[in-house]
């Protein structure tokens, strides 16, 4: 739908500013959209949907703002609502992200690459929550001093990488498993890979740029917007069932007792961990991105409840970014025991649930004496 807005003159416009005005000779309609005449020799803009004013300056788009700024658009109590909850949620992200970075430095695991891609991606996630902190800080306060454009730029790109990194410690259990590399292998591998990957996902952003320019340049950039997202979780499937078929395969040729589908759910039930990761991360996103993509017009949604709904998905987006720790490591047995007998937080907790259970062990000598017989 096309919409219309009137250039109408104000009480203080020059005689040489309505020439201007009415008769198109200067075309001020934003984001080069037409100027003409009508039967009143009154100029119009032929605006997009979505754009509203007199030179199509008003964006009703909701979904064209940054989810995190979407945040204050709403009433002032249910802002601060907003605000308040996802600073709780961040500092868990925080928390989480720490936690794992803890886990992933235990040699055991960081000698391996898929020990690498984990801990990139744990210290991505946190700076990440760092930033998206930073915005809600710039939300409450209003502060003229914290500038956002460059983080508001910066946080899609690491999600994006974020996705990879994800898709990579799969792939990377595979090429151990079918190409017979060394679980110790040479991290120059991990790092260059991680370091190639930035750099593609840097260049693909460029079409961002230039399709703000160039509308034919856009179809590209929402090309490489779906690849980022779905591909790396179709990548991250598809290995881990390859995985799971290898081992499966193996387990049935060592011992024929057990049957090929048998063999195959047991691996399954023992690698979930596996799973746990891309379909966290696609339960979350996959309704963001239905909605902003194909379900939301602007032209047809009350704006207020598009917004609540445009808020609700973002808080569900970054939960995956939230509990690290419960979807990498505690699913995992070679990662939670690692952080607990590993890690220095781990041998803290430890400790404290040690002289826990003795001074409660104690207590119960207390209180139920041994009585002895003569």
């Amino acid at each position: 739908m096309i919409t219309f807005s009137f250039l109408t003159a104000q009480p203080d416009t020059t005689v040489e500013d309505m020439n201007v005005l009415t008769n198109c000779t200067e075309n001020i309609c934003l984001m080069n959209n037409s100027c003409f005449m009508n039967d009143y020799n009154v100029s119009k803009c032929k605006c997009p949907p979505c754009f509203n004013g007199l030179e199509c300056e008003q964006n009703d788009d909701i979904t064209s703002i940054s989810p995190f700024l979407a945040l204050s658009q709403d009433s002032p109590n249910r802002k601060l609502l907003y605000l308040i909850l996802m600073h709780l949620l961040m500092f868990t992200a925080i928390i989480n992200n720490l936690l794992c970075v803890q886990t992933f430095l235990c040699q055991k695991i960081r000698l391996t690459n898929c020990g690498i891609y984990l801990i990139f991606l744990s210290l991505l996630c946190f700076v990440c929550c760092i930033l998206i902190e930073i915005i809600l800080i710039k939300e409450i306060t209003l502060s003229i001093y914290i500038n956002i454009t460059v983080i508001l730029m910066t946080i899609p790109v690491m999600v994006d990488i974020g996705f990879w990194l994800n898709s990579f410690i799969s792939v990377e259990r595979a090429l151990i498993e079918y190409f017979n590399y060394n679980l110790f292998d040479r991290r120059l591998r991990s790092i260059l890979s991680t370091f190639i990957l930035v750099v593609v996902i840097l260049v693909s952003y460029g079409s961002d740029i230039v399709g703000s320019i160039l509308p034919k340049i856009n179809i590209i950039s929402q090309i490489f917007d779906y690849v980022h997202r779905l591909v790396p979780w179709l990548l991250h499937i598809v290995s881990s069932l390859l995985v799971l078929t290898s081992i499966a395969r193996r387990k049935v040729y060592i011992s024929n007792r057990i049957d090929y589908c048998h063999a195959w759910l047991d691996q399954l039930s023992e690698h979930r961990y596996f799973f746990i990761p891309p379909i966290v991360c696609m339960s979350c996103h996959i309704p963001m991105i239905v909605y902003t993509k194909w379900v939301y017009n602007c032209a047809n949604f009350d704006k207020i409840i598009s917004l609540r709904v445009y808020i609700g998905l973002t808080f569900l987006f970054v939960l995956p970014f939230t509990f690290t720790f419960f979807i990498y490591v505690w699913p995992s047995n070679i990662y939670i025991s690692e952080f607990r007998y590993s890690s220095i937080i781990g041998k803290c907790l430890a400790a404290i649930k040690r002289h826990f259970i003795k001074k409660s062990s104690a207590c119960k000598r207390v209180h139920y004496p041994i009585k002895i017989k003569f």
